[in-house]
């Protein structure tokens, strides 16, 4: 057997306890090219220096072992599993915490920064992350959260407790909270907080994982209204722009037949369903009274929205005689349908 420094030896032992946490001394003392009691000796001192390590004879064997959750203040990640890794956090929402854990990764990792600018994620703003963070943390401690929220559909401006139950990663992060407030779920938008403060004086409120899944369903790209209602509406199947860019449902059906697609389910966010239905316009070919009654409203809202556009010669884009030609194109044959 060879001699090595102490430190050399400690250092190797280490990386073989990271790559295995149980080794039989013997196997160990032909890995570090040592002695069984220089071998010992290295793993004697490792334990005096606080590393977890525990010893156990079996028979003529004596077995060390490493406890498999310490590595020094930091996380182990399988070797194997790096590619996908950094796969995930490159892609993640640009953003300062991303960032900052770009730059710990790149070193160990041997990513050049020309590998990193060639992804282009979204782009998440600053204050968006912030408040991200604390809910992420939050949902991780079980505790209760203050939220200044803006809601767009009252226009209020106000604090308020909530307990974070699932964050949703979207193009628009959302939360499911309980609201104490309000007694009930609801999702909130990220980029509507305005500010957060942690409420330990508050009790978390525990959500069963039934319960937000039932609270989920029926919900459209992450809105929903207070009941579910059932819908269906038809389009034509030859515009396959549409079936890749129905909007995000928690529980529906297609049904094809011939040229046609049926869409059809319950949903609590029906008015976020309008919206998209009437912007498909004439590939609509069929839909139930009730989303039709919605789809009227919003496209009589664009419609007059359209018209004082035009009249006030604020149509500019594409040009004000072009603008004005399509404007009234599509007037007409909307005037003509009703």
């Amino acid at each position: 057997m060879g001699r090595r420094s102490g430190s050399d030896s400690a250092t190797k032992a280490i990386g073989l306890f990271l790559e295995r946490s149980i080794w039989a001394q013997s196997e160990l003392a032909r890995e570090l090219e040592l002695t069984t009691e220089a071998t010992r000796s290295v793993l004697r001192s490792l334990r005096d220096a606080q590393i977890p390590l525990s010893s156990e004879r079996q028979g003529s064997q004596v077995y060390w072992k490493l406890e498999e959750a310490w590595l020094a203040g930091s996380v182990r990640i399988r070797k194997a599993l790096l590619p996908e890794f950094y796969a995930l956090i490159l892609s993640a929402p640009r953003g300062p915490g991303r960032e900052r854990f770009l730059r710990e990764l790149l070193a160990a990792g041997g990513w050049s920064e020309k590998a990193v600018d060639a992804i282009v994620p979204a782009t998440m703003p600053d204050e968006v992350d912030r408040h991200l963070r604390a809910l992420l943390d939050s949902v991780r401690r079980r505790q209760c959260l203050a939220i200044k929220y803006h809601s767009q559909n009252s226009g209020d401006l106000s604090w308020r407790d909530v307990s974070p139950q699932m964050v949703e990663h979207a193009s628009t992060p959302r939360v499911i909270a309980w609201c104490h407030r309000s007694g009930a779920l609801k999702v909130f938008r990220v980029d509507r907080i305005q500010d957060t403060a942690t409420r330990p004086a508050v009790v978390f409120r525990e959500t069963p994982r039934a319960e937000i899944e039932e609270f989920q369903r029926g919900g459209v790209n992450g809105y929903r209204g207070a009941a579910r209602l059932p819908f269906w509406f038809e389009v034509r199947r030859s515009e396959r722009w549409i079936e890749d860019n129905l909007p995000a449902m928690f529980t529906f059906k297609k049904t094809v037949s011939g040229d046609r697609m049926r869409v059809e389910g319950e949903v609590a966010g029906h008015l976020v369903l309008a919206r998209f239905v009437a912007s498909l316009g004439a590939h609509v070919t069929g839909m139930d009274p009730a989303l039709a009654v919605a789809v009227r409203e919003v496209a009589e809202g664009a419609l007059e929205a359209a018209k004082a556009a035009l009249n006030a010669g604020s149509v500019t884009t594409i040009g004000d005689e072009a603008a004005g030609r399509i404007g009234v194109i599509h007037l007409r044959r909307f005037a003509r349908k009703r």
